[in-house]
């Protein structure tokens, strides 16, 4: 896809910007979120997960 082709989307350069930097920002993000909820020992800190998420069904799941 070339230039012509985003602007047939309404997209534009900026927009493509805005999008790449939003989603570098969020893996940074979740890439830090994992590394405070696995300690030192390789271990998962449920405590962490149930206080930032408080969803015992999904706790459930991941504890399977």
């Amino acid at each position: 896809m070339d230039r012509k082709d985003f602007n047939q989307l309404g997209i534009g350069i900026d927009d493509l910007i805005d999008a790449y930097i939003q989603t570098v920002l969020s893996v940074i993000a979740i890439d830090k979120m994992c590394q405070r909820l696995v300690d030192d020992g390789d271990k998962f800190n449920y405590d962490l997960f149930r206080a930032l998420n408080p969803d015992d069904a999904l706790l459930s799941e991941l504890t399977l």
